[in-house]
């Protein structure tokens, strides 16, 4: 799920991505995609949609396809498009005007849980739930920097965001969700808060994070989306879900969007602010 200056944009179930409009809900456009979709991310003028084996890049305005990549990739940022190998072990920089891998690095990770990645302060933050850690990566040189450790100690997916000068962290399975702060500088936690209804919890969702209007918000693993103030950490209200626990959240339009698959059903839900 993203949105850009007109409208949001949600995957649907059918192999398509969905423009929406953001008074009413309704679909205002439909392309199909070939494939499923697992995230999405803006790269200029265009949302990109990452499949299972490539990624499509799709232009709002026109509402067609404007370029295809042979990888799936994670994210776009620092000049470049991000990527692993389909081991997970290595991250790969991708040129996004020829399409080529320029760079590649170790990330000693396994794909028991699909490592995540962010960029922001110079940097690429890669998170791997199995290993429990963080890495920072110089993009230029392609070399760890800097190895986070200090999460909670259960088998779970990490979630990395950038947001208000700091890196942000959720671990979904500690309880409904556990979400850190990072100093990007010192690459080290500055604290830390419970997220959700923890007795709700399912052990899933909690897999995105949004950063808006002077907070950070998060899909949690009950059915809830936080709401949390940067600064002291304090969460300031929780949203109920009507459907399962959310996989992905944005907020925009005076609204918080949220999206899960967990039911096998395809659920989008808009929530006021």
């Amino acid at each position: 799920m993203t949105r850009d200056h007109v409208a949001p944009s949600v995957l649907a179930r059918d192999k398509s991505l969905l423009t929406v409009d953001p008074a009413d809900g309704r679909t205002l456009a439909s392309v199909p995609l070939g494939d499923h979709g697992t995230l999405t991310f803006p790269l200029g003028h265009t949302v990109c949609v990452a499949l299972t084996a490539s990624t499509a890049c799709v232009d709002t305005s026109t509402g067609r396809i404007a370029r295809r990549y042979s990888r799936s990739i994670e994210t776009a940022g620092l000049g470049s498009l991000w990527a692993f190998t389909p081991d997970g072990t290595n991250l790969v920089r991708i040129d996004p005007r020829r399409g080529v891998v320029t760079g590649t690095v170790r990330v000693e990770t396994s794909m028991d849980w699909a490592p995540l990645v962010a960029t922001c302060n110079g940097a690429v933050w890669v998170s791997s739930g199995t290993e429990r850690a963080v890495s920072r990566i110089d993009p230029s040189s392609m070399r760890v920097t800097a190895r986070i450790r200090g999460f909670g100690h259960v088998d779970s997916l990490l979630v990395g965001a950038c947001g208000y000068g700091k890196v942000w962290i959720q671990q979904n399975a500690n309880g409904a969700g556990v979400l850190y702060r990072v100093d990007p500088a010192t690459a080290r936690i500055t604290g830390y808060t419970a997220l959700g209804r923890a007795a709700e919890s399912a052990g899933y969702g909690g897999s995105d994070i949004a950063v808006a209007d002077g907070s950070i918000w998060t899909a949690d693993s009950s059915p809830t989306v936080s709401r949390v103030d940067p600064s002291t950490l304090k969460v300031q209200k929780v949203y109920n879900l009507k459907s399962a626990a959310a996989e992905w959240v944005a907020v925009g339009f005076g609204s918080i969007w949220t999206s899960s698959d967990n039911s096998g059903t395809g659920t989008t839900e808009r929530l006021s602010e």
